[in-house]
C-alpha cells in the first residue's frame, strides 16, 4: 500500500545515476526525511525511488510521538 505525503524539497543532491532528495512534511505528522531517486540520464527518465530501510517510516514514527506527547512536554 502506498500513500500521498504532502512534501516540500529543501535540497537535492547528485549521485551517480541517482539524486539523494531531503524533504519536510508541510502538514502534521512533521518529520524531515531523505530518499533516493535513480535517475536514467541516457533517456531522460525519473527511475525507482528508495530509501534506507525503516529511515521514511522512522521519521513518520517521530512526528506522530511529538504530536501525541507534546502536551506532556513544558519545552513544547
Amino acid at each position: 500500500m502506498t500513500g500521498h505525503l504532502d512534501i516540500t524539497v529543501h535540497q537535492i543532491y547528485g549521485a551517480t545515476d541517482a539524486a539523494v532528495v531531503f524533504a519536510v512534511s508541510k502538514k502534521d505528522p512533521k518529520f524531515h526525511t531523505s530518499v533516493i531517486v535513480g535517475i536514467d540520464l541516457d533517456n531522460k527518465k525519473i527511475g525507482d525511488v528508495g530509501a534506507y530501510e525503516g529511515s521514511v517510516e522512522g521519521a513518520i514514527t517521530t512526528g506522530l510521538y511529538v504530536m501525541a506527547y507534546k502536551k506532556d512536554s513544558p519545552h513544547m
